[in-house]
């Protein structure tokens, strides 16, 4: 039941919360934008090289961790073993992410 699960998990009773409510709708829709900002402001050509290598892990982790997908870095690096194109396009790698989420 719902009280057991607030007992054993806080995190799973919030999930299970934000999943039977309109607002889960809305933090879903704006992790979407989010994903898609992360990725364009990181990997971009245009960035490549001037973003540091532990700002680029801290990203990937931040991503890891809000998208539930501990491969992430496969989608970004070798889009291939994501199911993607080896040579898939940011925007394909992005929706690629949102889709595959948990």
């Amino acid at each position: 039941d719902v009280w057991s699960l607030a007992i054993r998990s806080p995190v799973g009773l919030l999930r299970y919360v934000s999943k039977n409510s309109i607002i889960f709708k809305v933090f879903q829709s704006s992790m979407n934008g989010e994903i898609k900002e992360i990725i364009f402001s990181i990997f971009s050509d245009d960035n490549i090289g001037l973003v540091g290598e532990s700002e680029m892990d801290y990203w990937i982790r931040y991503l890891e961790l809000n998208t539930g997908l501990p491969n992430l870095s496969d989608y970004i690096f070798w889009p291939g073993l994501a199911g993607l194109d080896e040579n898939a396009s940011l925007e394909e790698i992005a929706n690629k992410i949102i889709a595959d989420r948990k």
